[in-house]
């Protein structure tokens, strides 16, 4: 069975969903650019029961409850899901399947508190990151990231607090991590360490990379399985000319 969603598909009821399908072979679901699956609150964009599940999403998938949402669920078989539009939400897939995630390097996932793939592996060659309220996204299974990809990473420079993301496998990550301060008006000199990822078993990040600037600075470090960067903000570094460090001082004890 082969399904194009070609038209926006919008559910309202309370725990409604935009497409199910049940079938006893391979249902093809592909939702093209320009068209939006949208879930009920409490709902799901996609709910898939049977053997083998193949997923592609040019689109947006998300629900009523925005990146809080269970957005995708499958129930039962193996699941091949290829995102290269937007997904906003939470995944689960059926556990014990052979279940991939790809988000491609046109593609964005605006996940939620769960990406669960049964065990299954996320490879990330787009932008990931935490799209609902400054938390921790639980990733059940390994996560591979490759030179192309993005690790977002929001942080609240006035609390010290972070997006942060838990990994029950492995980690392999490539690519960058980009941080973003939440609201620039809040930063004051000084250096914050915060844990971003843990992952349960290995955890390689020799192909992550992060860039800095003349007054915000960032150093990463791994070890024990636990990811973390040191943020450092200078307002008045020696790379500065004279004056512009006059002025920095003076941001800085504003």
């Amino acid at each position: 069975m082969n399904v194009s969603v070609n038209a926006s598909i919008q559910t309202y009821g309370t725990g409604s969903t935009g497409i199910i399908s049940h079938s006893t072979t391979d249902p093809i679901i592909t939702i093209v650019p320009g068209v939006s699956g949208t879930g009920g609150p409490g709902g799901s964009a996609l709910r898939l029961d049977s053997p083998v599940n193949q997923i592609t999403n040019a689109g947006h998938l998300t629900t009523r409850d925005g990146a809080a949402g269970q957005t995708v669920r499958t129930l039962s078989g193996d699941t091949t899901f290829t995102n290269k539009g937007v997904l906003t939400g939470s995944v689960t897939l059926a556990q014990g399947g052979a279940n991939t995630l790809r988000n491609l390097a046109e593609g964005t996932i605006d996940a939620g508190t769960s990406l669960d793939l049964g065990g299954g592996t996320p490879h990330n060659a787009g932008l990931l990151g935490n799209g609902g309220a400054l938390g921790k996204t639980v990733i059940t299974g390994s996560l591979i990231q490759s030179d192309t990809a993005s690790l977002r990473i929001r942080l609240d420079q006035k609390t010290g607090a972070a997006d942060s993301f838990a990994v029950t496998g492995t980690g392999k990550l490539a690519g960058q991590l980009r941080p973003t301060i939440l609201d620039l008006t809040t930063i004051k000199p000084g250096t914050v360490v915060r844990t971003i990822l843990t992952a349960a078993e290995t955890l390689d990040v020799s192909g992550l990379r992060i860039g800095s600037s003349a007054i915000l600075g960032h150093v990463l470090g791994a070890r024990d399985g636990k990811l973390s960067f040191a943020t450092t903000i200078d307002f008045a570094p020696q790379a500065l000319s004279r004056s512009g460090r006059v002025i920095g001082q003076v941001i800085a004890n504003a």
